[in-house]
Protein backbone atom coordinates (compact mmCIF):
# COMPACT_ATOMS: atom_id res chain seq x y z
CA UNK A 1 0.00 0.00 0.00
CA UNK A 2 3.19 2.39 1.04
CA UNK A 3 4.52 1.81 -2.58
CA UNK A 4 1.13 2.29 -4.23
CA UNK A 5 1.03 6.00 -1.73
CA UNK A 6 4.08 6.87 -3.30
CA UNK A 7 3.64 6.06 -6.76
CA UNK A 8 0.65 8.42 -6.72
CA UNK A 9 2.71 10.58 -4.85
CA UNK A 10 5.20 10.74 -7.68
CA UNK A 11 2.93 11.03 -10.39
CA UNK A 12 1.44 14.18 -9.07
CA UNK A 13 4.75 15.61 -8.41
CA UNK A 14 6.19 15.11 -11.93
CA UNK A 15 2.87 15.73 -13.86
CA UNK A 16 4.09 17.39 -17.11
CA UNK A 17 2.40 20.76 -18.23
CA UNK A 18 1.48 21.73 -21.58
CA UNK A 19 0.13 24.06 -23.62
CA UNK A 20 -2.87 25.81 -24.73
CA UNK A 21 -3.78 28.66 -27.56
CA UNK A 22 -7.03 30.59 -27.45
CA UNK A 23 -7.70 33.56 -29.98
CA UNK A 24 -9.65 37.05 -30.16
CA UNK A 25 -10.17 37.39 -26.40
CA UNK A 26 -10.64 40.66 -24.51
CA UNK A 27 -7.90 42.22 -21.71
CA UNK A 28 -10.26 42.66 -18.72
CA UNK A 29 -7.15 43.90 -16.58
CA UNK A 30 -3.41 44.03 -16.67
CA UNK A 31 -1.99 46.79 -14.32
CA UNK A 32 1.38 47.34 -12.71
CA UNK A 33 3.43 45.41 -11.57
CA UNK A 34 2.31 43.07 -14.55
CA UNK A 35 2.60 39.70 -12.92
CA UNK A 36 -0.89 38.68 -13.80
CA UNK A 37 -3.26 39.26 -16.72
CA UNK A 38 -7.19 39.00 -16.81
CA UNK A 39 -8.53 38.05 -19.81
CA UNK A 40 -12.47 37.48 -20.91
CA UNK A 41 -12.84 33.67 -21.80
CA UNK A 42 -16.67 32.46 -23.29
CA UNK A 43 -18.16 35.41 -20.71
CA UNK A 44 -15.92 34.53 -17.90
CA UNK A 45 -12.78 36.00 -16.85
CA UNK A 46 -9.69 33.80 -16.12
CA UNK A 47 -6.27 34.77 -14.54
CA UNK A 48 -2.74 34.10 -16.05
CA UNK A 49 0.78 34.41 -14.16
CA UNK A 50 2.80 36.07 -16.12
CA UNK A 51 6.81 35.71 -15.37
CA UNK A 52 10.58 36.74 -17.59
CA UNK A 53 9.96 34.38 -20.35
CA UNK A 54 6.48 35.17 -21.03
CA UNK A 55 6.87 36.93 -24.87
CA UNK A 56 4.51 39.65 -25.68
CA UNK A 57 4.25 40.27 -29.32
CA UNK A 58 1.81 42.22 -32.25
CA UNK A 59 1.29 41.89 -35.23
CA UNK A 60 3.67 43.65 -36.50
CA UNK A 61 7.09 43.79 -34.45
CA UNK A 62 8.56 42.03 -31.80
CA UNK A 63 8.54 42.53 -27.98
CA UNK A 64 5.61 45.50 -27.33
CA UNK A 65 5.65 47.62 -24.10
CA UNK A 66 3.70 46.66 -21.60
CA UNK A 67 1.61 49.76 -21.60
CA UNK A 68 0.31 48.50 -25.02
CA UNK A 69 -2.01 45.46 -23.44
CA UNK A 70 -4.58 47.71 -22.44
CA UNK A 71 -8.31 46.80 -21.07
CA UNK A 72 -10.28 46.40 -23.77
CA UNK A 73 -7.58 45.11 -26.73
CA UNK A 74 -7.48 41.99 -27.89
CA UNK A 75 -4.94 39.25 -28.23
CA UNK A 76 -4.25 35.77 -29.03
CA UNK A 77 -2.73 33.51 -25.50
CA UNK A 78 -0.64 30.43 -25.72
CA UNK A 79 -0.36 29.33 -22.29
CA UNK A 80 0.64 26.16 -20.05
CA UNK A 81 -0.59 24.95 -16.36
CA UNK A 82 1.67 24.08 -13.97
CA UNK A 83 0.55 22.64 -10.63
CA UNK A 84 -3.22 23.98 -11.36
CA UNK A 85 -2.18 27.42 -12.90
CA UNK A 86 -2.20 29.18 -15.55
CA UNK A 87 1.15 30.80 -16.58
CA UNK A 88 1.01 33.12 -20.62
CA UNK A 89 3.54 31.70 -22.53
CA UNK A 90 3.05 34.04 -25.40
CA UNK A 91 0.20 36.47 -25.66
CA UNK A 92 -0.04 38.58 -29.27
CA UNK A 93 -1.77 41.94 -29.59
CA UNK A 94 -3.83 42.15 -32.32
CA UNK A 95 -3.60 45.66 -33.17
CA UNK A 96 -2.60 47.85 -35.91
CA UNK A 97 -1.52 50.65 -34.08
CA UNK A 98 1.53 49.22 -32.03
CA UNK A 99 5.69 49.80 -32.96
CA UNK A 100 6.63 48.87 -36.71
CA UNK A 101 6.22 50.07 -40.36
CA UNK A 102 3.39 52.49 -41.80
CA UNK A 103 2.21 52.88 -45.18
CA UNK A 104 -1.06 55.02 -45.28
CA UNK A 105 -3.00 57.93 -46.86
CA UNK A 106 -5.31 60.22 -45.10
CA UNK A 107 -6.49 63.62 -44.99
CA UNK A 108 -4.46 66.51 -43.12
CA UNK A 109 -6.60 67.49 -40.93
CA UNK A 110 -4.51 69.96 -38.64
CA UNK A 111 -1.49 70.49 -37.60
CA UNK A 112 0.93 72.45 -34.49
CA UNK A 113 4.68 73.03 -35.38
CA UNK A 114 5.88 69.47 -36.99
CA UNK A 115 3.30 67.49 -35.13
CA UNK A 116 -0.03 66.51 -37.43
CA UNK A 117 -3.03 64.82 -37.11
CA UNK A 118 -3.64 62.88 -40.66
CA UNK A 119 -6.05 59.72 -41.03
CA UNK A 120 -6.64 59.66 -37.35
CA UNK A 121 -3.31 59.45 -36.26
CA UNK A 122 -0.49 61.53 -34.60
CA UNK A 123 2.32 62.09 -37.64
CA UNK A 124 5.16 63.74 -36.68
CA UNK A 125 8.21 65.16 -38.73
CA UNK A 126 12.34 64.97 -37.98
CA UNK A 127 14.93 66.45 -39.78
CA UNK A 128 14.46 63.78 -42.53
CA UNK A 129 11.44 63.40 -42.83
CA UNK A 130 11.13 64.57 -47.35
CA UNK A 131 7.38 65.79 -48.19
CA UNK A 132 6.93 66.24 -51.75
CA UNK A 133 4.60 66.42 -54.38
CA UNK A 134 3.37 63.06 -55.49
CA UNK A 135 3.57 63.97 -59.40
CA UNK A 136 0.11 62.84 -60.27
CA UNK A 137 -1.80 64.84 -62.62
CA UNK A 138 -4.55 64.96 -60.73
CA UNK A 139 -2.69 65.92 -57.57
CA UNK A 140 -2.56 69.73 -59.09
CA UNK A 141 1.33 70.11 -57.66
CA UNK A 142 4.19 70.00 -59.80
CA UNK A 143 6.74 67.52 -60.01
CA UNK A 144 9.52 67.66 -58.58
CA UNK A 145 8.31 70.41 -55.69
CA UNK A 146 9.88 69.46 -52.32
CA UNK A 147 8.10 71.44 -48.99
CA UNK A 148 9.65 72.12 -45.88
CA UNK A 149 6.87 71.43 -43.41
CA UNK A 150 3.28 71.43 -42.62
CA UNK A 151 3.01 75.28 -42.59
CA UNK A 152 3.70 74.79 -46.48
CA UNK A 153 0.53 72.30 -46.96
CA UNK A 154 -3.03 73.39 -46.82
CA UNK A 155 -5.11 71.43 -44.65
CA UNK A 156 -7.34 69.30 -46.61
CA UNK A 157 -5.08 68.33 -48.48
CA UNK A 158 -4.48 64.35 -49.05
CA UNK A 159 -1.14 63.11 -47.72
CA UNK A 160 0.60 59.40 -48.19
CA UNK A 161 2.78 58.77 -45.00
CA UNK A 162 5.70 56.18 -45.21
CA UNK A 163 7.35 55.97 -41.51
CA UNK A 164 7.57 53.90 -38.07
CA UNK A 165 5.13 54.08 -35.65
CA UNK A 166 6.76 54.64 -31.98
CA UNK A 167 5.63 53.09 -28.31
CA UNK A 168 3.73 56.26 -27.75
CA UNK A 169 1.58 55.54 -30.61
CA UNK A 170 2.75 58.39 -33.00
CA UNK A 171 3.76 57.47 -36.59
CA UNK A 172 7.38 59.31 -37.30
CA UNK A 173 7.11 60.14 -41.24
CA UNK A 174 10.00 59.10 -43.59
CA UNK A 175 8.64 60.48 -46.68
CA UNK A 176 5.00 61.78 -47.48
CA UNK A 177 3.83 62.39 -50.62
CA UNK A 178 0.91 65.10 -50.88
CA UNK A 179 -1.50 65.74 -53.52
CA UNK A 180 -3.84 69.06 -53.44
CA UNK A 181 -7.53 68.08 -53.07
CA UNK A 182 -8.88 69.29 -55.91
CA UNK A 183 -12.40 69.19 -57.53
CA UNK A 184 -12.50 67.16 -60.63
CA UNK A 185 -14.58 66.43 -63.09
CA UNK A 186 -15.73 63.27 -61.77
CA UNK A 187 -16.47 65.19 -58.22
CA UNK A 188 -18.96 67.22 -60.21
CA UNK A 189 -20.92 64.40 -62.20
CA UNK A 190 -20.69 62.26 -58.51
CA UNK A 191 -22.00 65.17 -57.01
CA UNK A 192 -24.82 66.73 -59.30
CA UNK A 193 -26.36 63.34 -59.94
CA UNK A 194 -26.51 63.08 -56.19
CA UNK A 195 -27.52 65.80 -55.37
CA UNK A 196 -30.32 65.96 -58.54
CA UNK A 197 -31.39 62.70 -57.72
CA UNK A 198 -32.77 63.18 -54.09
CA UNK A 199 -33.67 66.41 -54.18
CA UNK A 200 -36.27 66.54 -57.42
CA UNK A 201 -39.71 64.60 -55.52
CA UNK A 202 -41.27 63.91 -52.12
CA UNK A 203 -39.69 66.85 -50.53
CA UNK A 204 -40.88 69.35 -48.37
CA UNK A 205 -39.50 71.76 -46.35
CA UNK A 206 -40.47 72.89 -43.17
CA UNK A 207 -38.91 75.84 -41.21
CA UNK A 208 -37.54 75.36 -37.60
CA UNK A 209 -39.78 76.43 -34.39
CA UNK A 210 -37.83 79.31 -32.52
CA UNK A 211 -34.48 78.62 -30.98
CA UNK A 212 -33.62 75.83 -32.94
CA UNK A 213 -30.80 76.03 -35.91
CA UNK A 214 -31.61 74.27 -38.83
CA UNK A 215 -29.70 74.73 -41.96
CA UNK A 216 -30.90 75.63 -45.59
CA UNK A 217 -32.84 72.64 -47.08
CA UNK A 218 -33.42 70.69 -44.24
CA UNK A 219 -36.24 68.46 -44.14
CA UNK A 220 -38.62 67.15 -42.02
CA UNK A 221 -42.41 66.45 -41.62
CA UNK A 222 -42.21 64.91 -45.54
CA UNK A 223 -40.82 61.82 -47.49
CA UNK A 224 -37.61 61.77 -49.31
CA UNK A 225 -37.20 59.08 -52.65
CA UNK A 226 -33.79 57.39 -52.50
CA UNK A 227 -33.58 55.02 -55.21
CA UNK A 228 -36.82 53.86 -55.98
CA UNK A 229 -38.01 53.67 -52.59
CA UNK A 230 -39.55 56.40 -50.72
CA UNK A 231 -38.88 57.19 -46.98
CA UNK A 232 -40.52 58.92 -44.60
CA UNK A 233 -38.49 61.67 -42.58
CA UNK A 234 -39.37 61.70 -38.70
CA UNK A 235 -41.98 64.04 -37.76
CA UNK A 236 -40.26 66.05 -35.14
CA UNK A 237 -38.69 68.57 -36.38
CA UNK A 238 -36.95 69.47 -32.98
CA UNK A 239 -35.00 66.08 -33.40
CA UNK A 240 -34.36 66.80 -36.90
CA UNK A 241 -32.70 70.25 -35.49
CA UNK A 242 -31.11 68.53 -32.83
CA UNK A 243 -29.25 65.98 -34.73
CA UNK A 244 -28.30 69.12 -37.69
CA UNK A 245 -26.49 70.71 -34.08
CA UNK A 246 -24.47 67.45 -33.24
CA UNK A 247 -23.61 67.00 -36.81
CA UNK A 248 -22.11 70.46 -37.15
CA UNK A 249 -20.31 70.23 -34.26
CA UNK A 250 -18.22 67.25 -35.67
CA UNK A 251 -17.33 69.00 -39.21
CA UNK A 252 -13.72 69.86 -39.29
CA UNK A 253 -13.26 73.58 -39.43
CA UNK A 254 -11.96 73.44 -42.74
CA UNK A 255 -15.33 71.58 -44.34
CA UNK A 256 -17.08 74.32 -42.64
CA UNK A 257 -15.38 77.24 -44.69
CA UNK A 258 -17.32 78.93 -47.63
CA UNK A 259 -13.72 78.42 -50.17
CA UNK A 260 -13.81 74.63 -48.96
CA UNK A 261 -17.76 74.47 -49.07
CA UNK A 262 -17.97 76.03 -52.93
CA UNK A 263 -14.55 74.94 -54.00
CA UNK A 264 -16.10 70.52 -53.13
CA UNK A 265 -19.50 71.76 -53.79
CA UNK A 266 -20.25 69.78 -50.22
CA UNK A 267 -23.36 71.14 -48.11
CA UNK A 268 -23.64 69.37 -45.02
CA UNK A 269 -27.33 68.27 -43.92
CA UNK A 270 -28.31 66.20 -41.58
CA UNK A 271 -31.09 64.23 -41.87
CA UNK A 272 -33.56 61.57 -39.20
CA UNK A 273 -35.81 58.72 -41.33
CA UNK A 274 -38.24 56.51 -39.68
CA UNK A 275 -36.75 53.32 -39.96
CA UNK A 276 -36.15 50.91 -37.63
CA UNK A 277 -33.25 49.22 -38.98
CA UNK A 278 -30.54 50.62 -37.11
CA UNK A 279 -27.91 52.21 -40.08
CA UNK A 280 -26.70 55.77 -40.99
CA UNK A 281 -25.04 56.55 -44.57
CA UNK A 282 -23.37 59.80 -46.08
CA UNK A 283 -23.91 60.96 -49.67
CA UNK A 284 -20.63 62.77 -51.42
CA UNK A 285 -22.59 66.04 -51.35
CA UNK A 286 -22.41 66.29 -47.77
CA UNK A 287 -26.04 64.60 -47.05
CA UNK A 288 -25.71 62.18 -43.87
CA UNK A 289 -29.16 60.01 -42.97
CA UNK A 290 -29.58 58.06 -39.37
CA UNK A 291 -32.19 56.04 -38.89
CA UNK A 292 -34.17 56.45 -35.85
CA UNK A 293 -33.88 52.40 -35.23
CA UNK A 294 -30.14 53.60 -34.37
CA UNK A 295 -30.97 57.09 -32.59
CA UNK A 296 -33.11 54.02 -30.35
CA UNK A 297 -30.30 52.18 -29.69
CA UNK A 298 -27.71 55.05 -28.49
CA UNK A 299 -27.68 56.18 -25.13
CA UNK A 300 -25.89 59.72 -25.62
CA UNK A 301 -25.18 62.88 -27.03
CA UNK A 302 -21.43 61.49 -27.35
CA UNK A 303 -22.36 58.28 -29.56
CA UNK A 304 -24.56 60.08 -31.57
CA UNK A 305 -21.37 62.96 -32.44
CA UNK A 306 -19.23 59.76 -33.05
CA UNK A 307 -21.53 57.92 -35.38
CA UNK A 308 -22.15 61.12 -37.16
CA UNK A 309 -18.34 61.64 -37.26
CA UNK A 310 -17.80 58.48 -38.60
CA UNK A 311 -20.61 59.26 -41.45
CA UNK A 312 -18.57 62.88 -42.03
CA UNK A 313 -14.99 61.43 -42.49
CA UNK A 314 -17.07 59.19 -45.88
CA UNK A 315 -17.02 62.60 -47.65
CA UNK A 316 -14.45 65.04 -46.07
CA UNK A 317 -12.49 61.68 -47.26
CA UNK A 318 -14.28 61.26 -50.59
CA UNK A 319 -14.72 57.43 -50.31
CA UNK A 320 -17.33 57.50 -52.62
CA UNK A 321 -15.53 59.60 -55.15
CA UNK A 322 -12.70 57.15 -54.47
CA UNK A 323 -14.92 53.86 -55.81
CA UNK A 324 -16.42 56.19 -58.44
CA UNK A 325 -12.97 56.72 -60.00
CA UNK A 326 -11.91 53.08 -59.41
CA UNK A 327 -15.31 52.11 -61.51
CA UNK A 328 -16.84 50.44 -58.83
CA UNK A 329 -18.22 52.84 -57.54
CA UNK A 330 -21.39 53.40 -59.86
CA UNK A 331 -23.81 56.35 -60.27
CA UNK A 332 -26.69 56.64 -61.64
CA UNK A 333 -28.11 54.06 -64.54
CA UNK A 334 -24.85 52.23 -63.83
CA UNK A 335 -25.38 51.54 -60.14
CA UNK A 336 -27.65 48.66 -61.14
CA UNK A 337 -25.04 46.86 -63.20
CA UNK A 338 -22.76 47.24 -60.14
CA UNK A 339 -25.58 46.07 -57.54
CA UNK A 340 -26.02 42.76 -60.16
CA UNK A 341 -22.30 42.57 -60.05
CA UNK A 342 -22.45 42.10 -55.93
CA UNK A 343 -25.40 39.55 -56.34
CA UNK A 344 -23.82 37.51 -58.72
CA UNK A 345 -21.00 36.91 -56.44
CA UNK A 346 -23.77 35.80 -53.89
CA UNK A 347 -26.01 33.63 -57.24
CA UNK A 348 -22.89 32.72 -59.17
CA UNK A 349 -23.95 31.45 -63.15
CA UNK A 350 -24.77 27.98 -62.95
CA UNK A 351 -25.01 27.74 -59.42
CA UNK A 352 -28.88 27.37 -59.77
CA UNK A 353 -30.63 26.88 -62.84
CA UNK A 354 -33.69 28.67 -61.28
CA UNK A 355 -31.56 32.07 -60.87
CA UNK A 356 -31.42 33.28 -64.96
CA UNK A 357 -29.85 36.38 -65.98
CA UNK A 358 -33.56 38.30 -65.36
CA UNK A 359 -33.40 37.37 -61.50
CA UNK A 360 -29.65 38.99 -61.50
CA UNK A 361 -30.94 41.95 -63.17
CA UNK A 362 -33.93 42.02 -60.67
CA UNK A 363 -32.33 41.59 -57.10
CA UNK A 364 -29.76 43.96 -58.69
CA UNK A 365 -32.08 46.38 -59.07
CA UNK A 366 -33.55 45.56 -55.68
CA UNK A 367 -30.44 47.04 -53.90
CA UNK A 368 -31.66 50.77 -54.26
CA UNK A 369 -34.75 50.13 -53.19
CA UNK A 370 -33.89 48.37 -50.05
CA UNK A 371 -30.40 49.93 -49.00
CA UNK A 372 -30.24 53.51 -50.45
CA UNK A 373 -26.86 53.49 -48.86
CA UNK A 374 -25.29 51.50 -51.33
CA UNK A 375 -26.48 54.94 -53.46
CA UNK A 376 -23.67 56.82 -51.61
CA UNK A 377 -21.87 54.01 -49.42
CA UNK A 378 -20.43 51.12 -51.37
CA UNK A 379 -17.62 51.11 -49.44
CA UNK A 380 -14.39 49.29 -48.58
CA UNK A 381 -13.34 47.55 -45.42
CA UNK A 382 -10.97 49.98 -45.28
CA UNK A 383 -12.83 53.05 -45.92
CA UNK A 384 -15.05 52.03 -42.79
CA UNK A 385 -12.09 51.66 -40.82
CA UNK A 386 -10.73 54.88 -42.08
CA UNK A 387 -14.27 56.56 -41.36
CA UNK A 388 -13.76 55.44 -37.80
CA UNK A 389 -10.28 56.79 -37.37
CA UNK A 390 -11.22 60.09 -38.61
CA UNK A 391 -14.34 60.24 -37.11
CA UNK A 392 -13.56 59.76 -33.69
CA UNK A 393 -10.88 62.29 -34.52
CA UNK A 394 -13.91 64.88 -34.93
CA UNK A 395 -16.10 64.02 -32.13
CA UNK A 396 -12.61 63.89 -29.63
CA UNK A 397 -11.92 67.43 -31.51
CA UNK A 398 -15.58 68.79 -30.54
CA UNK A 399 -14.97 68.00 -26.83
CA UNK A 400 -16.79 64.57 -26.91
CA UNK A 401 -15.87 61.63 -24.77
CA UNK A 402 -14.38 59.13 -27.38
CA UNK A 403 -14.40 56.27 -24.88
CA UNK A 404 -18.24 56.71 -25.55
CA UNK A 405 -17.86 54.96 -29.07
CA UNK A 406 -16.53 51.55 -26.83
CA UNK A 407 -19.75 51.09 -25.16
CA UNK A 408 -21.95 52.36 -28.20
CA UNK A 409 -20.20 49.06 -29.85
CA UNK A 410 -20.63 46.93 -27.50
CA UNK A 411 -24.20 47.79 -27.85
CA UNK A 412 -23.86 47.29 -31.03
CA UNK A 413 -22.45 43.56 -30.47
CA UNK A 414 -24.89 42.55 -28.20
CA UNK A 415 -28.05 43.48 -30.36
CA UNK A 416 -26.20 41.64 -33.17
CA UNK A 417 -25.96 38.56 -32.25
CA UNK A 418 -29.45 38.19 -30.69
CA UNK A 419 -31.39 36.01 -32.98
CA UNK A 420 -34.74 37.67 -32.33
CA UNK A 421 -33.36 41.34 -33.07
CA UNK A 422 -32.03 39.63 -36.40
CA UNK A 423 -35.22 38.18 -37.27
CA UNK A 424 -36.99 41.82 -36.46
CA UNK A 425 -35.08 43.50 -39.08
CA UNK A 426 -35.58 40.45 -41.50
CA UNK A 427 -39.10 40.80 -41.51
CA UNK A 428 -38.76 44.65 -41.29
CA UNK A 429 -36.95 45.03 -44.12
CA UNK A 430 -38.93 42.29 -46.09
CA UNK A 431 -42.46 44.56 -45.56
CA UNK A 432 -40.12 47.07 -46.95
CA UNK A 433 -39.49 45.09 -50.16
CA UNK A 434 -43.31 44.22 -50.54
CA UNK A 435 -44.39 47.95 -49.63
CA UNK A 436 -43.23 48.98 -53.42
CA UNK A 437 -44.65 45.65 -54.78
CA UNK A 438 -40.95 44.29 -56.00
CA UNK A 439 -40.25 41.88 -58.37
CA UNK A 440 -37.18 39.94 -59.41
CA UNK A 441 -37.23 38.23 -62.18
CA UNK A 442 -40.53 38.81 -63.37
CA UNK A 443 -41.74 37.74 -59.95
CA UNK A 444 -43.42 39.13 -57.21
CA UNK A 445 -40.87 39.03 -53.99
CA UNK A 446 -43.21 37.12 -51.58
CA UNK A 447 -43.52 34.62 -54.47
CA UNK A 448 -39.67 33.62 -54.44
CA UNK A 449 -38.43 30.46 -53.25
CA UNK A 450 -37.71 31.16 -48.94
CA UNK A 451 -33.23 30.25 -49.33
CA UNK A 452 -33.08 33.21 -51.78
CA UNK A 453 -35.33 35.71 -50.14
CA UNK A 454 -33.20 35.29 -47.00
CA UNK A 455 -30.00 35.71 -49.19
CA UNK A 456 -30.94 38.45 -50.56
CA UNK A 457 -32.10 40.15 -47.22
CA UNK A 458 -29.06 38.94 -45.27
CA UNK A 459 -27.26 40.72 -48.02
CA UNK A 460 -28.62 44.13 -47.31
CA UNK A 461 -28.11 43.68 -44.12
CA UNK A 462 -24.58 43.09 -43.49
CA UNK A 463 -23.86 46.52 -42.36
CA UNK A 464 -21.74 47.90 -39.89
CA UNK A 465 -24.74 48.63 -37.76
CA UNK A 466 -26.46 45.33 -38.47
CA UNK A 467 -23.94 42.33 -38.96
CA UNK A 468 -22.56 41.14 -35.55
CA UNK A 469 -19.37 40.31 -37.54
CA UNK A 470 -18.72 43.61 -38.22
CA UNK A 471 -19.65 45.09 -34.80
CA UNK A 472 -17.49 43.03 -33.11
CA UNK A 473 -14.26 44.03 -35.13
CA UNK A 474 -15.17 47.31 -35.13
CA UNK A 475 -15.21 47.14 -30.79
CA UNK A 476 -11.79 45.49 -31.50
CA UNK A 477 -10.16 48.04 -33.76
CA UNK A 478 -12.17 51.23 -31.38
CA UNK A 479 -10.40 49.71 -28.10
CA UNK A 480 -7.38 49.71 -30.03
CA UNK A 481 -7.34 53.09 -31.25
CA UNK A 482 -8.36 54.51 -28.04
CA UNK A 483 -5.77 52.82 -26.03
CA UNK A 484 -3.24 53.83 -28.49
CA UNK A 485 -3.65 56.81 -30.18
CA UNK A 486 -5.29 58.16 -27.39
CA UNK A 487 -3.46 56.86 -24.42
CA UNK A 488 -1.99 59.89 -23.42
CA UNK A 489 -4.33 62.35 -24.55
CA UNK A 490 -6.53 64.79 -22.07
CA UNK A 491 -9.91 63.23 -23.44
CA UNK A 492 -13.40 65.58 -23.74
CA UNK A 493 -15.84 64.56 -21.12
CA UNK A 494 -18.78 65.37 -22.70
CA UNK A 495 -21.10 62.44 -23.00
CA UNK A 496 -24.81 64.38 -23.12
CA UNK A 497 -27.07 61.70 -21.70
CA UNK A 498 -29.84 64.01 -19.79
CA UNK A 499 -29.76 65.81 -22.92
CA UNK A 500 -29.80 63.25 -25.29
CA UNK A 501 -32.70 61.23 -23.77
CA UNK A 502 -34.64 64.49 -23.79
CA UNK A 503 -34.45 64.86 -27.28
CA UNK A 504 -35.01 61.22 -28.39
CA UNK A 505 -37.68 60.61 -25.68
CA UNK A 506 -40.88 60.78 -27.92
CA UNK A 507 -38.75 58.01 -30.85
Amino acid sequence: MKTIFNLFLLVIIHVPSFSQKIKDVEIVKFIEPYETITLLVDDDTYEYNINTKTKLTSNKSGDVPKRYYQKGSYVDLEYKIENRKRYAKKIKLKSDYTPGKEKFRGVFEQFDGDVAYIDGRKVILDASTMIKCSGKKECGCTKGMTYLGYNELTIGDFLKITGDSDDSGSVIANKIEVCENTYSDDDKVLRTNIENSLNKEGIRVVSAPSGISVPPNSLSQGKIKIGILEYNLHNDVQLQGYVNIIGNKVIPEYAKTKEYKDRHQVFFRFYVINNSIPNAYAFPNGMVFIHTGLLKLMENEAQLAIVLGHEVAHVTYEHAVERYKSNEYLDSELVKSGSRRLFSEIFPSGSDSSLGGDVIKGVGDAVIAIKPSDVGNLFLQENESQADRAGLFYAFKAGFDIRESVNFWRIMKERTKDAGYQAGLQEDLKKNLLSINLEVGGKPFNKLAGDMTNSIVSNFLNTIYTSHPNATARLKEINDLINSVYLNEELGLKVGQETFERKTSRL
